[in-house]
This record gives structure tokens, sequence and C-alpha cells, in this order.
């Protein structure tokens, strides 16, 4: 009778299994919203130590920090203008035409044909007033373009491109005058100065791509500084003057406004992901995706990702630039391998790339900065030095090292001249073997860099 009694109890109290599936259904969702909290509290936590420490964390923040002109003179007005009268050339003459830039390598200056000396020439003069206003610019020293840095992501930099065909049309004018059966070497001097004026303009403005395309126009300008030395003897105030020019170029600097510009736009694909325009990036996740990804947190999850990376860029940007290949290549494999399991990662532009930059570009300026001491060393003594020791005092402080492996620069007397070189990203010396060329656009083939001047 008991038994019968206690039966109904027991069944009460049975488990059945909707129980347990609704309580791993309550686990789950409070796993989720734990996650999701987790991960955007950590994301926030994140961003405001980078504001702490100074850095800016907002396209608002990032504009603000690109100062206008406060002389009321404003160099960028002086390219935008002088783009505006630009005489184009056609693709295939352009392409013709910038392989003169660049052909140098230490085998000796290589010689321009008559039709491309000819358009040369033409495009030069055809160019009058576009010049006019490029050489005003060299003597302005403040520059800001009206660029809508509060858009973030996409913002919009349509001058890049004249910018370059402006300082290349600079470049052009310094070559037309060296190459001349009576060089105007004055000139020439003159042209080159405007070019690295030009290209300073872009010095402050606080993107990553507008710090690449100065970085590259200062490459254009000292392989014409090259080509000039090379063509015609200058004095030592005009070489001086070409000493000027390097000086005022702060790699490190662009590399740093390079890389805070790229943390900060960055941030946007994983703080605000529905703002990306899928017309400007058109492999970048459906906006329903993109809605839920970021509603379950994981867009802040991956943000967090991403601002490790860049801290360890920042990192690795502190040691000496040869000690940084083999953390820098580590970061590049491990943003590789993220990228495919991430699904915004893919498209942040790729940090890593801005220390191999600094690099190879320190590496051009050391080498020209000495190529130009060596000069003045000949031009003082009457012979070039057996060393780059000997210019040491009087010519330069010290001698630089490689940034590559840590050395001193290489030093070379050849037949007509010297060459100054750094080993580049390889740590072979392609120079001294003879290996060493450049390509039709002024690259190099192999990964030496040098300046070299011969007569």
């Amino acid at each position: 009778m008991t038994h019968e009694i206690d039966r109904p109890d027991k069944a009460k109290w049975r488990i059945k299994t909707w129980h347990v599936l609704l309580v791993l259904v309550a686990l789950l969702i409070a796993a989720v919203v734990f996650l999701q909290w987790r991960w955007k509290s950590e994301f926030a936590r994140r961003i405001a130590a980078l504001a702490a420490a100074g850095y800016p964390v907002t396209p608002e923040e990032l504009d603000a920090s690109y100062a206008w002109p406060e002389s009321g003179e404003n160099g960028a007005d002086l390219v935008i203008g002088a783009g505006s009268y630009l005489v184009e050339l056609h693709p295939d003459d352009a392409r013709h035409l910038l392989k003169s830039v660049g052909g140098v390598n230490h085998q000796g200056v290589t010689a321009i044909p008559p039709e491309k000396r000819e358009l040369l020439r033409q495009h030069v003069q055809a160019n009058a007033k576009a010049r006019e206003l490029l050489h005003r610019c060299a003597t302005v020293k403040e520059s800001r373009y009206p660029i809508e840095l509060s858009e973030g992501l996409m913002v919009s930099i349509p001058w890049l491109g004249d910018v370059r065909k402006c300082c290349l049309l600079l470049c052009y004018e310094a070559i037309d005058c060296a190459e001349r059966e009576d060089p105007d070497v004055e000139e020439a001097i003159r042209a080159i100065e405007a070019g690295f004026g030009v290209a300073r303009t872009l010095r402050n403005e606080p993107v990553f791509i507008s710090q690449l395309v100065y970085l590259s126009l200062f490459r254009h300008c000292t392989q014409t500084m090259e080509r000039l030395v090379c063509r015609c003897h200058l004095t030592e105030e005009q070489l001086g003057r070409l000493d000027q020019c390097l000086s005022r170029i702060d790699v490190p600097e662009a590399i740093r406004r390079g890389m805070e510009s790229s943390q900060c736009l960055n941030l946007g694909f994983f703080v605000d992901p529905g703002s990306i325009d899928g017309e400007v990036f058109p492999e970048f996740p459906r906006e329903e995706v993109v809605t839920v990804y970021t509603a379950l947190g994981l867009a802040a999850r991956e943000g967090v990702v991403f601002l490790d990376l860049m801290a360890e860029c920042l990192a690795v940007s502190q040691r000496p630039t040869h000690e940084r290949r083999q953390p820098a290549a580590a970061i590049e494999k491990r943003f590789n391998e993220l990228s495919k399991s991430h699904l915004l990662l893919k498209h942040v532009s790729p940090p890593w790339y801005l220390l191999k930059l600094e690099t190879r570009c320190l590496a051009r300026l050391r080498c020209a900065e000495m190529a130009l001491a060596v000069e003045r060393s000949r031009l003082a003594r009457g012979r070039l030095p057996e060393t780059l020791a000997e210019l040491v005092p009087g010519f330069t402080d010290s001698v630089p090292e490689d940034p590559y492996d840590g050395a001193a620069l290489r030093y070379m007397r050849v037949e007509g001249g010297f060459v100054v070189y750094s080993v580049g990203e390889n740590g072979l010396d392609e120079v001294e073997t003879g290996a060493l060329t450049r390509d039709d656009g002024g690259a190099e083939k192999f990964d030496d860099i040098a300046f070299s001047v011969e007569r």
C-alpha cells in the first residue's frame, strides 16, 4: 500500500529530456553573453589604454592631429594647383621616362637615348606653368591637404596621383638640365630641391598610403640626385644643398606616423564593421553576416587580436633595424595564419610592411648621405678616400651602420668613381661580386642598395 502511494511522488520529480535541453540552452546563452561581454570589455579597455598613452583612436582625433598651416601659406594648395595644369604623358611614354630616373648602377650612368631625351625635354617645357607653382612650393614650410579623416576608412585621397606626377616632373626637369650639352647644374639642383619639397607636402599626412607615397618620392628624388652627381661636377655649396635635402627626411617619423594612422583607421573594421562600404571593399562580408558577427562580440574579439599584432610591431620597431628581420617575419607569418580563420582581419593593411620599408629607406638615405660626403672629400683633397673612415671628422661625424646587418656601410672604389652601398635584406654583398643592376623602372633586381658616382 505504501509502495503504491510513493510512486506518484517519484514521477513528480523525474527529470525529463526537455528539462536537460532547457538547462543546456540556458547555459549556452549565458556563455555567449559572458563571452560577448568579456570580448567587448577587453577591446574597450585596450582602446582606452591606447588613448591614455596618447595614440589617436578615432578618425576625429586623427583629423585633429593634422593641423592646418598657421602662417596661411599652404604647400598643398600649390601642388593641387600645379596638378590642374599638368600636361600628362601617354602611359607608354610615362613608363619610358620613368626608366631615366633610375638609370644608374655601379657600372656607370645608363645613357638616355636621343628620342627619350627629346621626349623628356618636350614634357618639361609643356609643363612650364605647373613647374612654376611647384618651385614656389619648395619655399613653403607648411602643408595640409583637404583630407577629411573623420570619414575613417572611407576617406578619399584623390591628390596622391598628382603629387607623384608633380614630383616626377621636377625629377625630369633636373635630368633635362643635367643631360644638356652644356649642363645647367644650378637649375638641376633647384629642381631637385623642389622635388623634395613636393614630397614633403605629404610628410605630416597621417595616412598609411600617404606615407608610402612620401617615401617612394624620396627614392625618385635620390636617384635623380645620383644621376646629377654622376653627370656633373658640383661645388661644395651645391653638394651642401643636396645634403640639406636629405637631412630633412625623417624616415622613422614617417614610419611611426604610418603605423599610428594604420592602427587608428583599421580599428574601424572592428569598432563598427557595419559602416564599411561594400563598394569600397568589395570582398567585405555581407551586411547580415557582419551584423550577427558584431552582435556576438566576435568583431571585438578580432579587434583585440589586431591590437596585439600592432603592439608586437611597435615593440619590434624599437629594436635596432638589423635585429628586426626574424621578429617581423614571425609577425607576418602569424598575421597570414590568423587572416585565414578570421572574418575581418584579412582586410587590414599589413602592419609589418612598414618595418621592412623603414629599413630599406634608411639604407638608401645613409648611402646617399655618405656618397655626398665622399664627393665633398674628393673636392677638398683632390682624391677619393680609401675608406669611409677617412671622412671622420670633417665630412661626417661617423660612418653610419648598414641597417640590414649592423656593420658599417660598404664602400668600393671603381674605375671612374666609387659606390657606397648596403647589403640589403638578403645580407649578400652583390656589389662586390658585380651582380648589382637596376631594372628599367629603377628598382634593384638584387638586394643591395647603392649610391654610385662614376664619370
